[in-house]
């Protein structure tokens, strides 16, 4: 790998409407230990403040002012982040949703991971959340999203949940490229987090960082918020795009009902709250 002098870092920021938000989430790349080499925003149509403010930080930022998708909100996401990274250069991405941030040793940590992990091709981290005020509400951090080798962690577990959401990923170009455009031809109502990330374990190493470095924001007007997806659902949704995938390329699939997360999962999902205890208490006494 070369040394990270000479590595250029691009983080790409989507943007539609978020103007409340829309100065944290610049201003914090901007004042990053490690600044990034480009900050290019996509705005996809925003018909707030969105434009005004980008203009006030002049060529600090490299602006796409996009017609507004009219595809789902996922379809529209992956058209910003695809555009953005056409006029990108930076040997690693960082992706940014415009109501989240950066903490100010961001850039700088992954960097640091990428080093001394040559073969990575996902840099991930747990996220600190804030809310719409930017007070801290809490820390997500799921410790079945971290392990070493995310292939045998698959096969093992027999389950998918692998990744942290959007803006607490970065990727190498060289496997960014290979997945750009994303195939949304599957129809599956997946954003582009999960696309770029699910089978990211088949093209080189995933590295997990067990300290956070982005700051999450949940607030009433988030699609994840708005459009709640049971985690069921969710999980159903990302298995089905992991096996495609698997099967297209002669990989092994998973089986859900292999998986006790996964049985849980559907048990929450279809049964009362009592005949969930029922089955861990079952499941603890075979153990």
């Amino acid at each position: 790998m070369a040394d990270l002098q000479r590595n250029r870092t691009s983080v790409l920021i989507n943007n539609y409407n978020n103007a409340p938000f829309l100065a944290q989430c610049v201003d914090s790349v901007l004042a990053q230990r490690t600044p990034a080499d480009e900050i290019i925003v996509y705005d996809d149509g925003s018909t707030d403040a969105s434009g005004s403010i980008l203009q006030r930080y002049g060529p600090a930022l490299k602006i796409i002012y996009g017609p507004r998708g009219r595809g789902t909100p996922m379809e529209n996401q992956a058209v910003a982040i695809e555009g953005a990274f056409r006029i990108s250069s930076g040997d690693f991405i960082f992706l940014l949703d415009s109501d989240d941030a950066f903490m100010p040793d961001k850039i700088a940590v992954y960097l640091e991971a990428f080093a001394r992990s040559p073969k990575a091709v996902v840099v991930q981290a747990p996220m600190l959340k804030i809310d719409e005020e930017g007070t801290l509400t809490g820390l997500e951090y799921d410790p079945r999203r971290h392990a070493k080798d995310y292939v045998q962690h698959i096969a093992v577990t027999q389950d998918i949940n692998i990744f942290y959401p959007t803006s607490a990923l970065a990727f190498a170009r060289s496997y960014f490229k290979r997945r750009i455009p994303l195939d949304v031809s599957d129809g599956l109502p997946l954003w582009p987090d999960a696309r770029l990330t699910l089978i990211a374990p088949h093209f080189g190493e995933m590295v997990t960082l067990n300290e956070p470095h982005t700051l999450w924001r949940r607030h009433a007007r988030s699609h994840t918020v708005l459009t709640r997806t049971s985690v069921y659902e969710q999980t159903r949704m990302n298995r089905r795009f992991y096996n495609a995938y698997c099967v297209k390329n002669g990989l092994p699939r998973i089986n859900p009902w292999r998986s006790s997360q996964q049985r849980r999962r559907w048990l929450r999902h279809i049964c009362p709250q009592f005949l969930l205890d029922l089955y861990q208490l079952c499941e603890r006494k075979m153990t």
